[in-house]
């Protein structure tokens, strides 16, 4: 029939007749033979009812074909598309590159729907959808192919990382002709903040630290770092808190390791979880696994750093726990800061009170350096317990440092002696304390 009026049909013009047609084609094909039954533009052509009925129900088959697919593109559920379906895909983006810009309730596309599959057998089908999105346009020139184009919630990349065993698909992402995966995708997409929230996938966190070390210090637009993604939500089940204590391991191992910021805040414990919640994320991993699994697990990936300022930070932003950390990290007491400093001094720089025992603890274990002036402020410990930045004084501290170091209490005479008969202040000791206000 198609060879017979392929040269009358419709306005006159030619319509080719290739030996294979697409779904589109096709659609197109059999709608110009309706109106051409109907006699669009005034054409009279006679069609047989034998091909007449042909055409409706070829038409109507095409169209529920088409729903078929569509709805096929788009199943999330993990039965609901066999494992080695790999050639039915493949026909279906190779001759009908249209569905995969199809968008279903949510706004999700194909490719988000695939990514949205937590079963690695179904991953494997991403980077096809991808190549042949980024021939069909898909997204434009910044949406490689639908990769970068955000569905119902998130991208395809970042669906991608919350998934089981996701490494290996951006493995081959990262090999295609052109490549569809780069070093750059995991600070810019935070791949790793998604893969240690949701996937809890070792190799996937793995391989994105391996891609990326400096991804574990990078902050989200919220202000979250990767290991605040572990306690922002409470998950249950011990299968889940292990795979998250494990994961809680290698992340503190990997920034104590690689970054020595991140010394300072060991490894993101003294951290805020995010610009909207101002807990520690040392307190949101305590409170989500109670303090004895959390301080083992710290325990564990710490053990075998040396001169880490622990103890200091403690003091700073979490002193409630200063007597676990001094039982955890007992060499803790001697170790020196990047300026310099013993945990006494930043224990009397910060008006840790007397009572509670901590402090007499620390001051026991530095007993030796009390007769040392304070590498930043150059003061004696005395001063430095009296003048702390909480405006606040201890008195037993301050009588018992003296006490300890009598010969402190002629220092700072001279020191008032000298600025009383100078202009100005002449000492290193004297610039760093305002011995006029006391």
């Amino acid at each position: 029939f198609l060879e017979k009026y392929k040269l009358k049909m419709l306005r006159g013009r030619t319509i080719p007749t290739p030996t294979t047609l697409s779904i589109q084609q096709t659609a197109t094909l059999l709608q110009k033979l309706v109106d051409l039954q109907k006699g669009d533009d005034g054409l009279e052509v006679y069609v047989p009812p034998h091909i007449t009925y042909c055409v409706s129900t070829l038409l109507k088959a095409q169209t529920e074909f088409a729903k078929g697919i569509d709805e096929y593109m788009h199943l999330i559920d993990y039965e609901g598309r066999p494992e080695d379906d790999i050639e039915t895909v493949s026909t279906i983006v190779e001759t009908c590159p249209q569905f995969l810009a199809t968008e279903d309730s949510w706004r999700d596309l194909p490719i988000h729907c695939f990514a949205h599959n937590r079963n690695v057998c179904h991953l494997k089908y991403i980077p096809l959808l991808a190549q042949n999105g980024l021939l069909a346009g898909i997204g434009g020139e910044e949406g490689r192919g639908g990769l970068l184009l955000n569905g119902s919630k998130v991208n395809t990349l970042q669906l991608l990382a919350q998934s089981p065993s996701a490494a290996v698909v951006f493995d081959v992402l990262g090999k295609t002709n052109p490549p569809l995966f780069f070093k750059e995708d995991v600070r810019k997409q935070f791949l790793t903040h998604h893969a240690v929230r949701y996937s809890k996938d070792m190799f996937a966190i793995l391989y994105f630290i391996a891609q990326d070390p400096m991804s574990l210090f990078f902050k989200t637009n919220h202000g979250r770092l990767p290991i605040g993604c572990i306690c922002e939500y409470e998950i249950e089940g011990e299968y889940q808190d292990k795979k998250h204590l494990d994961i809680l391991k290698i992340i503190l191992a990997y920034n104590i390791q690689d970054n020595n910021d991140s010394k300072a805040s060991i490894g993101g414990l003294f951290a805020e979880i995010s610009n909207s919640d101002n807990t520690l994320v040392l307190d949101g991993l305590i409170r989500r696994f109670g303090e004895e699994r959390v301080w083992d697990t710290i325990d564990m990936s710490l053990s075998s750093f040396t001169n880490l300022p622990i103890l200091h930070q403690t003091i700073k932003y979490a002193p409630r726990h200063c007597l676990t950390v001094m039982d955890k990290f007992p060499d803790s007491t001697m170790v020196r800061d990047a300026q310099n400093r013993l945990p006494i001094h930043v224990a009397l720089d910060y008006g840790m009170p007397w009572n509670g025992g901590v402090l007499s603890f620390i001051i026991n274990a530095n007993r030796p350096h009390l007769k040392d002036l304070d590498p930043v402020t150059k003061l004696p410990p005395f001063i430095l317990a009296a003048v702390n930045d909480t405006k606040s004084c201890d008195l037993r501290t301050v009588f018992y440092l003296l006490r300890k170091n009598p010969e402190h209490a002629t220092l700072i005479f001279n020191i008032c002696k000298e600025r009383k008969n100078s202009d100005g202040p002449t000492s290193t000791v004297a610039t760093g304390i305002k011995l006029s206000h006391q």
